[in-house]
C-alpha cells in the first residue's frame, strides 16, 4: 500500500451539526466473512445466555409468569435500569468483547454494554422472547461496514416481541418500545444466532412522523409584554428522550427552567405543569407551560413593536451563512420528524397578514396559514425533517439555494408590527 499523495483540509467556520463523514480510512481484517471472523465469540455469547439465571433474576423472572411479552420486556428492562451501574471492567485482557458470567455479573451490581446485553438476552430468552445479542457501531454517523465488526463499539440484543422485530439497549436512561435511539438508527448490525451463527442485519432509519405539537396562546399587555400559556404535546422520539435524559442528568428545576427560557424572550413568574419523569417513555408527553415576558416585542417607535415570530437566526440564516463562509461538513438535522407549532395572539393593533406558504423539497417541507380573529391574528407552522443528513454536495446544488430562499421568506412573514398601548 503506497500514499501517492497527501490531503490536507481545513475545517474552520462550521456549523455545531457539521460532521466530517467522508474521510480516507483503511480497514484490514483476515476475511470478510463475518462468521469467519466472530463466529467463536458467537459461541462464547451463547454458551453464557445458557448459562442458569442467578438468583435475583431468576426471581424477576418468577414474578412475571404469564404476562404479556411485551409487559415482561418492559419490567426486564427496567429491573436491569434500576439494579445494575454501568461500569466497564476491563481488567481482564479478553474484556474487550467477552461478557463476564451470568453470575458474575449479578454479583458485581455492574456491567457494560456487552454484560447487560447477555443477561438481558438470557432473561428475555427466559420469557419465550426470541433475543439475539448483536453487535453496532454507536455513533451520530456509522462507517459502511466494508470488513464485518471492525468499527462495532456497542452491544446491543435484538428481539422479536410479539412478531415484531425490536433493538434494545439497556444501557440507555430511558426505554421506549417501538423506538430505537437516533445514535443507533439506519446502519449494520452482528446479529449472535442461538446456533452460534454471524448474520449481518440492518437497523433501520426512522420515518418522518408527527412528534412534536405545541399550540401558544400569547396576550398582549403593554409595554412589549405578554401573558403566555403554552400546551406542549412530544410524542415518542429522539426529542422527547432527550428531554427525559436531561432531567436524569440535571434534575427537575433545571429542565423546568430550560422549558421557560425555550417558550419567552425574558420570563417571569414561569410556573410548568408536568408529571414525573419515569424510565419508560410515554407515547406522548404533556407539558404545560404559564409565563409572563417582560420582552416579547421589540420597540420600534413609540408605541410600535415588533413581533418575531421566526427570531433570528433561523436554520435558514444557518446554512446559509455555512454557504458563504465555505463549509466543508456535512450537516445533521437529527431524526426525521414533523413539528407543529400553533399561535393564538391576543391584542390590540395587531397588523399581521401572513401570506400562506407551502414548500415542498427532499430536505424539507413547510407549510405557514394564518387568518385574522376577532381579538387578534391566529397562525400554523408546520416544519417536516425528511433527512438525518444533508451532505456538503447537495449544500451546493443549485435546488438546495432555492430551498433556503423560499424557506427564508416562509419564515420572515411570521415577523409582522404590532401597535401596542
Amino acid at each position: 500500500m503506497k500514499l501517492v499523495k497527501s490531503r490536507y483540509e481545513n475545517y474552520i467556520f462550521e456549523l455545531s451539526n457539521g460532521y466530517v463523514r467522508d474521510f480516507p480510512y483503511i480497514q484490514v481484517g483476515t476475511s470478510l466473512s463475518a462468521r469467519d471472523i466472530f463466529g467463536p465469540l458467537a459461541k462464547k455469547y451463547q454458551l453464557i445466555s445458557r448459562q442458569p439465571l442467578p438468583p435475583d433474576a431468576r426471581r424477576i423472572m418468577q414474578s412475571l409468569k404469564g404476562r404479556p411479552a411485551a409487559e415482561q420486556v418492559a419490567e426486564i428492562m427496567r429491573y436491569l435500569h434500576q439494579r445494575y451501574r454501568y461500569l466497564g471492567d476491563w481488567r481482564a485482557r479478553n474484556r474487550s468483547y467477552v461478557p463476564f458470567d451470568l453470575a458474575q455479573i449479578e454479583q458485581n451490581g455492574y456491567g457494560d454494554c456487552k454484560d447487560l446485553s447477555i443477561l438481558l438476552t438470557a432473561m428475555l430468552r427466559e420469557a419465550g422472547v426470541t433475543a439475539r445479542p448483536a453487535l453496532v457501531e454507536r455513533g451520530l454517523y456509522a462507517m459502511p461496514m466494508a470488513i464485518p465488526g471492525v468499527t462495532a463499539n456497542h452491544a446491543i440484543v435484538q428481539a422479536n416481541i410479539a412478531g415484531k422485530i425490536e433493538w434494545l439497549d439497556p444501557t440507555q436512561t430511558n426505554y421506549a418500545p417501538g423506538y430505537v435511539a437516533s445514535d443507533l438508527q439506519d446502519r449494520a448490525a452482528l446479529v449472535f444466532t442461538p446456533e452460534g451463527n454471524v448474520i449481518v442485519d440492518a437497523i433501520p432509519a426512522s420515518t418522518p412522523r408527527q412528534v412534536e405539537r405545541f399550540e401558544r396562546n400569547e396576550i398582549f399587555t403593554a409595554q412589549g409584554r405578554s401573558i403566555v400559556h403554552e400546551r406542549q404535546v412530544r410524542m415518542k422520539g429522539g426529542g422527547l428522550a432527550s428531554l427525559f435524559q436531561g432531567e436524569s442528568e440535571h434534575g427537575v428545576k433545571s429542565i423546568d427552567t430550560s422549558l421557560c427560557n425555550a417558550v419567552v424572550n425574558e420570563n417571569t413568574r414561569c410556573r410548568v405543569e408536568r408529571d414525573p419523569m419515569q424510565y419508560q417513555l410515554p407515547d406522548a408527553y404533556q407539558v404545560i407551560i404559564h409565563a409572563e415576558d417582560r420582552h416579547a416585542l421589540m420597540r420600534i417607535a413609540d408605541s410600535r413593536y415588533l413581533y418575531l415570530g421566526s427570531p433570528y437566526p433561523t436554520v435558514w440564516d444557518d446554512l446559509n451563512r455555512y454557504r458563504s463562509e465555505g463549509g466543508l461538513t456535512d450537516i445533521y438535522l437529527g431524526e426525521p420528524r414533523k413539528q407543529l407549532r400553533q399561535i393564538n395572539l391576543v391584542g390590540e393593533g395587531i397588523t399581521a397578514a401572513i401570506n400562506a406558504c407551502r414548500l415542498r423539497s427532499k430536505w424539507f417541507d413547510i407549510d405557514i396559514a394564518g387568518e385574522k380573529t376577532a381579538r387578534g391574528y391566529r397562525y400554523s407552522k408546520q416544519i417536516t425533517v425528511k433527512t438525518s443528513w444533508i451532505g456538503h454536495d447537495e449544500t451546493m446544488q443549485p435546488a438546495f439555494q432555492t430551498l433556503l430562499t423560499r424557506a427564508s421568506d416562509c419564515y420572515d412573514r411570521l415577523n409582522f408590527i404590532v401597535n401596542a398601548p
